[in-house]
Formats: C-alpha cells, structure tokens, sequence
C-alpha cells in the first residue's frame, strides 16, 4: 500500500485516477492555505482537501459553493471569492461597487439593493424594493433563474447559465413581466437595461458542472468519445471542462476593494 510523507506544513492527500490516457496514475495534491491579513503568511488553520462538489443547498437547486479538489489535471488557475459586498460604515446602501485586483487584472461587479421591474407610462422600468447594508456574493443574486410555464404539467424554461439566479423573464409577457425581480448582482459592463436583457450570470464563484458552459464541453466530449466507440478520460474529463470559475483566470495574491 502507498503512504505518503508530508514534511511540509500543509494538507497532503495522494488518491490513483485514470490520466489523460486512460491510464491508472498515482496522483498527490497539496493544499496550501494562506492568510491575507494583517500581512501574507502561512495560516496555522490549514483547510482540508475537498474531494467532491459542495453546494450551498440541495444540489441541482443551489450554486456551487466548492469544487472539488481533486482531478487528473489542471491547466489553469482559479480566483475565487466567497464572501459579502458590505456598504461602507455599515450604512444601507442602495448600490455600489465591489472590484477583484490580481496581477494588473481586475473585474468588477455593481452590486443593487432589491429591486423588481415595475410598468410605468414610460414602459417598464427596474424600481427599488429595499436597500442593503451586506449582500452574500452567491449566482442566487446573479442574472438568472427559472420560469415555471405551466405548473400543472411542470413546464419549466430555465436559465442554463445559472438555473438559481434571478431575473430571467422566460416566456413571460409584457403584464406577466411587472413585478419580477431583478439580479442583486452584476457585470459593471453589461448592465441590464430592460425586461429582455440577457447578460452572462456575473460572480466570483464557481460555475456548477451542469451549467453552462461546462456542461457544453461534457456533452462533446461523450458524443466525440461515442463515435469512435470509446470512452477515454481525455475525451470525458477535457481541460475546458475542468476549471469551475473564474472566466478571467489570474495568478498571485489578491486584493479585494469595495467602493460606493
């Protein structure tokens, strides 16, 4: 039997997988955990490895909270922020920007107190509901969601991006579209407009392997390994398919700031 020797500080786990070739292969990951603050250093509370997807409820109805940490291969690195937007001074707020700065790269999301879309004389047009002093960073609050069509039969036309999030209009109609709440979260570039905007789910989380697009890179595999009557771990486990978030991948500490 293999043991593994950790001489290092941080969580070390060795686990056999099937490579790229379809080969079975000795793996070690090494989980290294870090404190940002008051200076960079390493934490004396290091984080276990996560061997499977964790949600933030029941899966398939919640976001993905975790990936797992365990896979043949890697290509990329991810920047992920799992945390609040918090107005300034504890005040409510009904907006405000929340940026992640690494490397010289940043992306930045605008952050909005409740609101839902209300017909006017003007047409339709978003109306605050509430205000917000700390908004959890989660793709529920992000461009997205379900329009259940028929609730007899269970017809349902999902947003594939993100099924949990909010602001999806669907099929609804004009009169139907009065009342339906807006994204607490979005992309500072693409901000939604009207009721039949559809701008990519924004976040700093990961992207759930049944979303889209992760779910598009599974599928061509499985149909590319069906063809040719095999199913290799290149073709099913692809590097395009693994990386869970962010769209922008970055390397090196980051800093995170919050501005009105």
């Amino acid at each position: 039997m293999f043991q593994l020797k950790n001489d290092t500080p941080f969580v070390a786990q060795i686990y056999v997988s099937p490579n790229p070739k379809g080969v079975d292969t000795l793996y070690v990951v090494v989980k290294e955990t870090y404190d940002l603050m008051p200076t960079l250093r390493i934490s004396e509370n290091q984080q276990p490895i996560i061997a499977a997807d964790q949600y933030r409820g029941e899966p398939g109805k919640s976001s993905l909270k975790y990936a797992s940490e365990i896979h043949p291969e890697k290509p990329g690195t991810d920047v992920v922020v799992i945390g609040e937007a918090c107005a300034p001074g504890g005040k409510p707020v009904m907006e405000l920007t929340v940026s992640v700065s690494v490397a010289g790269k940043s992306r930045s999301l605008k952050i909005f107190g409740n609101r839902c879309w209300k017909k006017g004389f003007w047409g339709t047009e978003p109306e605050y509901t509430g205000a917000f002093v700390r908004m959890p960073l989660i793709y529920e609050r992000a461009f997205g969601g379900t329009h259940i069509m028929d609730e007899a039969s269970g017809t349902t036309l999902a947003e594939k991006r993100n099924p949990v999030g909010k602001g999806f209009i669907g099929k609804r109609n004009e009169k139907e579209q009065d009342g339906v709440e807006l994204p607490n979260i979005e992309d500072t570039d693409h901000l939604i407009k009207n009721p039949l905007d559809t701008p990519e789910p924004a976040g700093f989380g990961f992207i759930a392997p049944h979303w889209e697009p992760r779910l598009s890179f599974w599928v061509r595999m499985m149909k590319s390994g069906a063809k040719r009557g095999r199913l290799t771990c290149r073709r099913i486990l692809t590097p395009a398919f693994i990386p869970r978030r962010i769209r922008t991948c970055f390397l090196r500490p980051i800093s995170v700031a919050v501005n009105r």
